[in-house]
Parts: structure tokens; C-alpha cells; sequence
């Protein structure tokens, strides 16, 4: 029987500069891209 290739889908949670840090972490694994960003009000 093969191996599987094992799928790993992080997700970022941050109360400032969470696009910049999704941006950072793009530019550094091969692959990889922002699917979705999601902006929360202060009641969030």
C-alpha cells in the first residue's frame, strides 16, 4: 500500500498585523497562499 501524502491546512490568529504575518509566512513556504482573510470589529 503507498504512503498518503499528509495535507496540513495551519490557520493564523492574530489580535494586530495579521496580514503581515500571513504575508511573511507566504513568502517563506513554497505553495503556500492567503485563502481568506477575515477582519473582526472590537465585539469580535
Amino acid at each position: 500500500m503507498g504512503q498518503q501524502k499528509q495535507k496540513i491546512t495551519p490557520s493564523l490568529w492574530f489580535d494586530t498585523q495579521g496580514e503581515e504575518a500571513a504575508k511573511f509566512y507566504t513568502s517563506v513556504f513554497d505553495n503556500s497562499r492567503i485563502v481568506d482573510v477575515t477582519h473582526y470589529g472590537e465585539a469580535g
